[in-house]
């Protein structure tokens, strides 16, 4: 799951497959790797330490710097906010149908039960008018 996050933001950015993991301070990568960081930690039940190992081999002191820093951006900078809530429509979308029984899983124990019944209500909705476009 982590790697799908990071794969989604790499994309938003533009940026090369892995550009995250590499160790290089240019604002755009610094970025696109605390957003992962934080989105992966909201949307998993995974430790700071091994999310920081994931996305880049940072320790947990970078993840929880990573959550300061994009949560007081999300409140100075609108342009940041208006990135952010982006990148987290896409992996919105992203996992609305492309969800594993494994990942809602382990959405349900981390309290997402509400947000998936409603993914799979719109991946119903999204399917069903597909067909129907289809079909004509």
């Amino acid at each position: 799951m982590i790697t799908r996050i990071s794969n989604i933001v790499e994309d938003y950015f533009r940026l090369p497959e892995g550009a995250i993991k590499y160790d290089s301070r240019k604002r755009e990568v610094v970025q696109a790797r605390q957003i992962a960081m934080v989105l992966s930690k909201q949307l998993t039940k995974k430790s700071l330490d091994y999310i920081g190992k994931q996305l880049a081999d940072r320790d947990h002191a970078t993840v929880l710097h990573a959550i300061k820093t994009v949560n007081n951006l999300i409140d100075t900078d609108k342009e940041f906010k208006k990135t952010y809530f982006e990148i987290c429509e896409k992996v919105d979308d992203f996992f609305l149908c492309n969800i594993t029984r494994d990942e809602i899983n382990e959405a349900i124990q981390v309290g997402f039960t509400k947000l998936l019944i409603k993914k799979i209500q719109q991946c119903k909705d999204l399917t069903m008018m597909l067909s129907q476009t289809q079909t004509r």
